[in-house]
């Protein structure tokens, strides 16, 4: 029961696990100049970042638009920048990987880096009592002031089942709040008196 408790007991457990590897393939893949594999293996790695609600390391999140962005300014399409400028506002507690790539994507990516710290920060205040993370990284405060751009939360609170997660758009010198909730199945006591029901009457 405590195992069950300590972990979203809704979701495939694999999901964060798949994450990375997917994000570890996506790395091979652009070293090899392999760019229509790394596109491949970077959409994988997106799709299981989204069923998953939990945290994941703060440098896999980087780097996954890192390489994204690589991947697209060598295939000459659209939103090499946007990947670089995403990749930037997750790296708020400090710069963005840019090991193993050319000179030209690494001036692109510090192109964009320059015209996001030129923007501006913004405001995130979390209220509550709940431990939470953004974009991986643990938050002690209940608000921080981070690069503009789409930032990943995720919280949890002692009793509940679930991890509350949401992609948070912060902008320039504006203030978001954002407040988790759970839902009443989502509360560990819940389960245990469902379960004490599911065992008395063999259902």
């Amino acid at each position: 029961m405590d195992e069950a408790s300590a972990h979203d007991a809704f979701l495939a457990q694999d999901a964060g696990a798949a994450f990375a590897r997917a994000v570890e393939s996506a790395e091979y893949a652009v070293q090899d100049a392999k760019w229509k594999s790394a596109l491949s293996y970077l959409d994988t790695a997106e799709a299981a970042l989204a069923a998953w609600p939990g945290t994941v390391e703060n440098h896999l999140l980087v780097r996954m638009y890192v390489l994204r962005g690589v991947v697209l300014r060598h295939r000459k399409e659209g939103g090499a920048e946007v990947a670089f400028r995403q990749a930037a506002a997750m790296a708020w507690n400090g710069e963005p990987d840019a090991r193993g790539i050319d000179a030209e994507d690494q001036f692109a990516l510090d192109a964009e880096r320059r015209k996001l710290i030129t923007s501006g920060s913004g405001t995130l205040m979390v209220p509550g009592s709940s431990t939470w993370w953004l974009d991986g990284v643990p938050v002690e405060r209940r608000e921080i002031s981070v690069l503009a751009g789409a930032h990943r939360l995720t919280a949890v609170e002692p009793g509940k089942l679930r991890t509350f997660s949401a992609v948070v758009p912060v902008l320039p010198d504006r203030v978001v709040t954002v407040t988790p909730t759970w839902g009443p199945v989502d509360d560990a006591a819940w389960f245990l008196a469902e379960l004490s029901v599911g065992v008395a009457t063999l259902s």
